[in-house]
């Protein structure tokens, strides 16, 4: 028994030693298990870390690119497209599909990231990286680009690559108050080739916002591809515009015109007033003003690095109104403007037209045009290169946009390229207020029949950052562990001033005086005045503390006009914040019905509205508001007339002839000119006929149509007011618009004269009229003489070969002639449309207007030479404006004790092309307590965004307000009338404390 218990026992022996051997082999695999599991863990934690450290390097890098050049190449995450030329190319197909995926390229399989390391550092000619194979990594049998590579650890190599989306360059989801924000949602979803009720389902799920992108997948209901498609081109973070405009219907204008309606007056078509984009969603009016609600504002779009698809979403549908210039009205000739035919109903000034709308096809051509313009430079061409400023925008859409005949390779009109300015600038560019001539147009922003929004030059604070962090081993041939983070970050802030309320904030806020506290004095008061006696002056109204507050809905800054004070004149007027009455003149009265002293726009619905308000720089005169003053001259023989003229319409389109300057006669016996109608005597300018080549031009009898760039432009007109012997004489200037010609200018003798008269631009008219050495005709004159009777002269040049106003039976027998009467009667700036005379409102500012009285021809010539000579502008490097304090600290929201980081300043000027190359605006930082600078002035003198530095060339770091300073600089070896200005449109500031994440998760 005992011999078979031993079997027992050994079988029971051999079965726990297996046990325990089994267990012995069970736990050095769990330990080697753990081992690897261990080495795994750590290596995805690894690669954890390396994202991580992704999302701090983007961050870092990108913000210190807005101190260098945030536009290179280097920045631009492109995909799957490692050459950035936009077709598929070899090495480029990541994921074996044959399409090239650039945005919506996953960054899992991105071939170019974003800051992608250049091994070899190879550059093309601009100093751009170009990348080739030997940039890339074999990873999971796919060739990818990395944005950094990482010190080995354990043997391990460590990469990272990120992208980084500047979330300005897409289209901001959540925009409110914008009643096209469907229409561009569903022309971005079409663009990219998906239906475009993916974006009707994206705008009718919103609500009240999305507030993280996932929202838009799950309350859209959007499948993975439609989602991975679009994401990438929609923002649910954006930086808003609050001083950006609303378009006016044209039911809420002044005179609620309808498409087609023929105008007789610009007035009509103005608004009423002007609102902003305001969140109506609790509110039942939506107006501003009323207490209820404050602007939210647009988003702009960074136009430097948005895709072609948010171009192309964002222009298709864009047009707006106009006043199409009439092509013929009722004037058969100008004797029937000029000798007072009566016209009732008046002259038609235009239609009220629509432009064609950019279509798709126009879309895509524009944003192409966009995006190689952003690419190329060419030092030549002002309007190549990233965009930089608004005046380099406009230069562009005149340059390139515009089919004209300086650039037949053009494929839109001048309305639909205005109308392309007038939706992505910010600035409102008012036209109601007679802009100068680098802020007028045919269509500005209240014009807008469908708008989008608008466009920016640099980043607007928020990004989203994804990285993803890689472990391989030592011979890059197996991938050990990956992970990736997406973040949404705001990297800084923004400070912007544009309107004319902030500018002048501490005056009507404060009582602060304008003159020698926020801008500077005229130095040279005594010797040359200006308005104000101030070196500058700000637009659109005038500088009265009641008027300013409100004017949040336009404004800029330029150069302050002269006011000409000449000794020995009879009358004078120069309509500064005075008001009409003129200042030299015996008991010189005023009409009533002329224009008057008010705020521009008094934005309430209940305030009827009185045309023809007075301007900062002059008058402006219209067909119910003309100056009209009972002066008349003792010796209508010898009058001399000097004046400034800004006019607001297009010349080369005109279909009128403008009256600016005249004393009104009326023969109450039957004439030639018959019965109670008007006797020139003034300054005009003749109409063009439409949108043709042909003009009227003046001969002896009647008219003839000629060819339009030899026609006479400004006529001055004259009578003879002695006894009953009455004749009409005068001279006449060649053609000085030449818009639509082969050619920039005419030669009249040895002089050229060429495009001075335009919308928005001052010319200086001047007219002596001598006939006292002059023999009376007994009959008719015909080709009078005028070089011994009339002489005219634009911009100080003498006009010669002029054309002669002439007639026949002129010659009146019997009655008697007198002055027009009842509040008609004097002198004349314009024609009042009611008057039934002449029915030829000049549509233009006048400012001025001076008048002298017994000067032979040669002495009236020397007095308006030396109004010329004089110029429109102070021309002085003087000029100074001081912003109000700011606070950056206390905008940010940080305790008191905190500091912010001044980065970067970004401003829009305007430098006309008769200024020198050198003349500029220059802004400065200072403290806002002792007005010391703070940074280096020589870093801040470009007008298309500067970085600011501190002293020893650090970033300017502040705790205390400040205020910028803005110097104008004419350039002070100008010897030449200065008619153009130099303008500050608008100032923005960037600067940050630390970057503020606004999400952060792992990818799946």
């Amino acid at each position: 028994m005992r011999k078979k218990n031993n079997g027992v026992v050994l079988i029971m022996v051999l079965a726990v030693l297996t046990v325990l051997s089994l267990i012995g082999v069970m736990l050095t695999r769990l330990a080697s298990i753990e081992r690897t599991t261990s080495r795994a863990y750590r290596d995805l934690v690894q690669a954890k870390m390396l994202a991580e450290s992704g999302i701090f390097y983007g961050i870092t890098t990108t913000r210190a690119l807005l101190t260098d050049d945030f536009y290179s190449n280097a920045f631009m995450y492109m995909g799957e497209d490692l050459n950035n030329n936009g077709s598929l190319d070899a090495l480029e197909d990541s994921d074996k599909n044959n399409k090239l995926e650039i945005y919506d390229c996953p960054l899992r399989r991105a071939v170019r990231p974003s800051f992608m390391l250049n091994k070899n550092d190879d550059k093309d000619k601009d100093g751009n990286p170009v990348f080739n194979e030997e940039d890339l990594m074999e990873m999971r049998k796919k060739k990818l680009g990395v944005t950094a590579e990482m010190s080995q650890t354990d043997g391990k190599n460590n990469f990272f690559s990120i992208r980084v989306t500047d979330l300005s360059s897409c289209i901001y989801v959540n925009m409110v108050d914008h009643p096209w924000i469907q229409n561009i949602l569903e022309n971005l979803a079409e663009e990219i080739g998906l239906s475009r009720a993916v974006g009707t389902k994206i705008y009718q799920n919103r609500g009240k916002g999305y507030h993280t992108f996932e929202e838009i997948k799950d309350k859209a209901d959007l499948t993975d591809d439609e989602y991975n498609k679009i994401k990438c081109y929609l923002t649910v973070y954006a930086w808003q515009d609050k001083t950006v405009v609303k378009s006016v219907p044209l039911e809420k204008r002044i005179g609620a015109p309808k498409l087609g309606a023929g105008l007789e007056t610009a007035e009509i078509f103005r608004p009423i007033k002007i609102e902003f984009p305001c969140d109506t969603s609790n509110s039942e009016s939506g107006y501003l003003g009323e207490g209820e609600l404050e602007p939210v504002g647009r988003a702009p779009v960074n136009v430097n690095t948005a895709p072609k698809a948010v171009l192309v979403a964002l222009l298709k549908g864009l047009k707006g109104w106009y006043l199409a210039p009439a092509t013929g009205g009722g004037q058969s000739g100008p004797y029937d403007i000029l000798y007072g035919t009566t016209h009732t109903g008046g002259v038609a000034l235009g239609s009220v037209t629509e432009t064609p709308e950019i279509t798709l096809q126009l879309a895509r051509q524009i944003a192409d045009a966009i995006i190689a313009n952003r690419t190329i430079k060419n030092p030549a061409k002002k309007w190549e290169g990233r965009f930089k400023s608004w005046q380099q925008f406009n230069l562009f859409c005149d340059n390139v946009l515009w089919k004209s005949t300086a650039n037949p390779q053009g494929f839109l009109t001048a309305q639909q390229s205005d109308v392309i300015k007038a939706n992505f600038n910010s600035n409102s560019n008012i036209n109601d207020f007679n802009p100068d001539f680098h802020r007028i147009f045919w269509v500005d922003k209240t014009d807008l029949a469908y708008f989008t929004t608008e466009f920016i030059f640099y980043p607007t604070g928020y990004f989203a950052i994804d990285s993803i962090g890689r472990v391989f081993n030592s011979d890059n041939k197996t991938m050990l562990a990956e992970a990736e983070i997406s973040s949404l970050v705001k990297l800084f802030e923004i400070y912007r001033e544009t309107t004319q309320s902030e500018f002048l904030y501490e005056n009507w806020k404060n009582d602060v005086p304008i003159r020698g506290t926020i801008i500077s004095e005229n130095s040279d008061q005594g010797l040359i005045e200006t308005t104000n006696n101030l070196a500058l002056q700000t637009f659109p109204e005038l500088p009265d503390v009641e008027y300013l507050k409100n004017a949040n809905y336009d404004g800029y800054i330029s150069l302050a006009t002269l006011e000409n004070k000449p000794e020995d004149v009879q009358f004078r007027a120069n309509f500064n914040e005075k008001g009409l009455d003129a200042d030299v003149g015996p008991s010189i009265t005023v009409d009533t019905k002329g224009p008057y002293k008010d705020a521009l726009f008094n934005q309430a619905d209940n305030v009827a509205w009185r045309c023809g308000k007075l301007f900062p720089d002059g008058v402006y005169s219209e067909t119910e508001s003309v100056p009209i003053y009972s002066y008349v001259p003792a010796n209508m023989d010898m009058v001399t007339v000097s004046m400034w003229i800004k006019p607001q319409f297009f010349p080369e389109f005109t279909s009128r002839t403008r009256v600016y300057f005249t004393y009104q006669f009326r023969e109450n016996r039957r004439g030639w000119w018959g019965s109670g109608r008007g006797f020139p005597y003034g300054i005009y300018s003749i109409w063009r006929k439409g949108d043709s080549n042909a003009s009227e031009i003046l001969s002896t009898r009647g008219y003839s149509y000629g060819n339009a760039w030899d026609n006479a432009s400004f006529i001055a007109g004259a009578a003879d007011s002695t006894g009953k012997t009455q004749y009409a004489g005068g001279v006449g200037s060649p053609c000085l618009n030449h818009q639509g010609h082969s050619h920039e200018y005419i030669t009249r003798g040895t002089q050229q004269w060429g495009n001075w008269f335009r919308a928005g631009k001052w010319i200086h008219v001047g007219w002596v009229h001598d006939i006292t050495t002059q023999a009376r005709p007994a009959g008719h004159v015909a080709r009078y003489n005028s070089d011994k009777m009339d002489l005219l002269y634009i911009n100080g040049q003498k006009v010669i070969g002029q054309y002669s106003m002439g007639g026949t039976s002129t010659y009146l027998s019997g009655g008697s002639t007198g002055y027009l009467t009842g509040g008609y009667g004097g002198l004349r700036l314009g024609e009042r449309k009611s008057a039934n005379y002449m029915n030829s409102a000049p549509d233009s500012t006048l400012d001025e207007v001076i008048v002298w009285e017994n000067l032979a021809l040669a002495d009236g010539g020397l007095k308006i030479s030396e109004i010329w000579n004089e110029g429109r502008y102070y021309k002085r490097n003087d000029g100074s404006f001081t912003s109000r304090e700011i606070d950056l600290v206390k905008e940010m929201g940080l305790p008191k004790d905190s500091s912010v980081t001044l980065l970067m300043a970004n401003w829009t000027q305007y430098r006309p092309d008769t200024l020198p190359t050198t003349a500029t605006c220059e802004v400065s930082i200072l403290d806002a307590k002792s007005l010391d600078p703070i940074t280096e002035p020589s870093l801040l003198n470009k007008p298309d965004g500067t970085v600011i530095r501190g002293y020893g060339n650090t970033p300017a770091n502040i705790s205390e307000p400040i205020r910028y300073r803005v110097y104008f600089r004419p350039d002070a070896n100008i010897n030449t009338s200065v008619v153009d200005s130099l303008i500050f449109d608008d100032i923005t500031l960037i600067y940050y404390a630390s970057p503020r994440f606004l999400s952060w998760s792992p990818v799946p």
